[in-house]
C-alpha cells in the first residue's frame, strides 16, 4: 500500500478562469474506485495534479487500479487499500492510511455502492438486502464520521485552522475540507428504474448529507462542507446488470460513459465551497430534452445499444464485459 509522489501545478485550470490551489494540488480520497466513476473520477484528479488514494473491497482489483492509474500517470501521488466500507475497522484503518499517503485530504468521495437483483423486494434474499443497505448508507455514515474526524483533526492542526483562530484574525473563509455522498435527487429517484433497496439507500444519502451538515454547523465546525453529488445514469455495472432491451434503449439518450461524467464532475467538485451544495451532471431539463430529442435512439437504438439492446462495440475499447460494461483498463473486473 505505497504510494509515489512528483510535483504537482500550483494552480489548476477550469474553463477559462484560473483558480489557485494548494502548492501540492488537492488531496483527494474515493471509496469504491477500482472502475466505474469512481476509477474515472481518479482519473481526472491525477490529471489535474492532484493527490488521490483509493479504495476497494478487493485487494487484487485495488492493486490492478492502482497499477494502471500509475501507468498512465508516472511519478502521480496514487495510493490504494483494501477497505470494506460496512467494516468500522476498516474504515478507520483507510481513513489513516489515506492521510499517511497522500497528506492533508481537501475532498472525501463517498462512491461505494451496490445494487440488489432486480427482483421485487418480497423475492430478495434478507441477506442481500442486509449488503446493499450496509454498503450504501451504513458504509457512507461510517465514512462521513470519519472524513470528518479526519478533516477536524487537519483543522486543528493547521496554522489559524480552527474557528477560534479564524474569529480572532478576522478571518472569514469558507470551509476548506469537503464530504461528498452519491445519493439520489428525488427526480433521479423517480427516473431510475433500479430496485427500492437501492433507491431507498440513495435517498437516505440526501437526508444524511443535510442532517450531517447541520450537525457540525451547530457544533461549530464550519471548516467541513458536506454535499450530494449524483452522477446520473452511468454505463457501470450497477445500472446495466440485468437491465432489459427497452431500458438500454434509453440509456442511449440518458446515459453517459464514465468519463464523460468524471470530466463533468470533477471541476466542480474542485469549485466547491460552504455546504449543502447539490452537483448533478444530469438536471432535469435537461433529461426532458434528451428524451425528447433521443426519441430515434430509444426506438431503433444508438450509440451505446442497438434495437435488440445489443452492447455497440467502440473500436478503442479495451473489451466488454458480459453485461456490456465497458473496461476502463487492462485487468479491470
Amino acid at each position: 500500500m505505497a504510494s509515489s509522489g512528483a510535483g504537482v501545478p500550483a494552480a489548476y485550470r477550469t474553463g477559462d478562469a484560473e483558480k489557485p490551489a494548494p502548492p501540492e494540488g488537492f488531496g483527494v480520497v474515493i471509496t469504491g474506485a477500482t472502475k466505474g466513476v469512481g476509477y474515472a473520477l481518479a482519473r481526472e484528479f491525477l490529471a489535474r495534479g492532484d493527490r488521490v488514494c483509493i479504495c476497494g473491497r478487493s485487494a487484487t482489483r485495488v492493486d490492478a487500479a492502482v497499477a494502471a492509474l500509475r501507468a498512465e500517470f508516472p511519478g502521480a501521488c496514487v495510493a490504494g487499500a483494501r477497505c470494506d466500507v460496512t467494516d468500522p475497522r476498516d474504515v478507520d484503518a483507510f481513513g489513516d492510511y489515506a492521510a499517511s499517503t497522500i497528506g492533508v485530504v481537501h475532498h472525501w468521495l463517498n462512491n461505494a455502492g451496490m445494487v440488489s437483483s432486480r427482483e421485487p423486494l418480497f423475492d430478495v434474499e434478507p441477506a442481500e438486502v442486509v449488503r446493499v443497505c450496509n454498503t450504501n448508507l451504513t458504509g457512507a455514515i461510517l465514512c462521513c464520521q470519519k472524513a470528518v474526524r479526519l478533516m477536524r483533526r487537519q483543522d486543528e492542526g493547521s496554522a489559524g485552522g480552527s474557528r477560534r483562530a479564524r474569529e480572532s484574525n478576522g478571518s472569514n473563509s469558507p470551509q476548506r475540507y469537503h464530504v461528498y455522498n452519491f445519493g439520489f435527487s428525488q427526480w433521479g429517484a423517480s427516473f431510475s428504474k433500479s430496485t427500492c433497496t437501492h433507491k431507498a439507500t440513495k435517498r437516505g444519502l440526501s437526508q444524511l448529507t443535510a442532517s450531517l451538515s447541520e450537525e457540525l454547523l451547530e457544533a461549530g465546525v464550519d471548516s467541513v462542507g458536506v454535499h450530494q453529488l449524483s452522477p446520473g445514469m452511468v454505463l457501470t455495472d450497477l445500472l446495466l446488470e440485468g437491465a432489459s432491451p427497452v431500458a438500454r434503449r434509453f440509456f442511449n439518450v440518458l446515459a453517459e460513459e464514465p468519463e464523460v461524467v468524471a470530466a463533468d464532475l470533477c471541476p466542480k467538485i474542485r469549485e466547491t465551497v460552504g455546504t449543502r451544495t447539490a452537483i448533478e451532471f444530469l438536471t432535469l431539463p435537461d433529461a426532458l430534452a434528451r428524451v425528447m430529442f433521443g426519441v430515434p435512439q430509444i426506438v431503433g437504438g444508438g450509440r451505446f445499444f442497438d434495437g435488440d439492446g445489443r452492447r455497440v462495440v467502440s473500436a478503442n475499447a479495451v473489451g466488454y464485459k458480459e453485461n456490456g460494461t465497458r473496461l476502463l483498463y487492462e485487468g479491470m473486473e
